[in-house]
């Protein structure tokens, strides 16, 4: 009332029994319309921290999933890598054998001849 310029309240009027009951009533019906409300805000909060955290974990899941695929195939191409070594330095020994037995054979073709 101050704040509003209107000064003291002079004179303040009973409640009857019809307008407590009815003020009562309007609170009361205020009050569960409002704690339904809260509810539902407190249940969609809930609901959508719950998706969040789900989709989270599958993210993480998903990942962990893919980090192991490429550690997999990265052990894979490391095998495979010193397989294709390997190989090519049995191909080097075979074709240096071939060329030293080529060399040898070819002046013992010589001499003979």
């Amino acid at each position: 009332m101050w704040m509003l310029g209107l000064g003291q309240p002079r004179l303040i009027p009973p409640l009857t029994d019809a307008m407590t009951i009815q003020m009562g009533g309007d609170i009361l019906g205020e009050m569960v319309i409002f704690i339904i409300g809260a509810t539902l805000i407190v249940g969609e909060f809930k609901r959508q921290a719950k998706n969040d955290r789900l989709k989270h974990e599958k993210h993480k899941m998903h990942r962990e999933k893919l980090e192991e695929r490429i550690g997999d195939l990265t052990n894979k191409v490391t095998r495979q890598t010193k397989e294709i070594n390997e190989l090519r330095s049995k191909l080097g020994n075979r074709e240096t054998y071939t060329e030293t037995y080529t060399a040898y054979s070819n002046t013992g073709d010589l001499e003979c001849n």
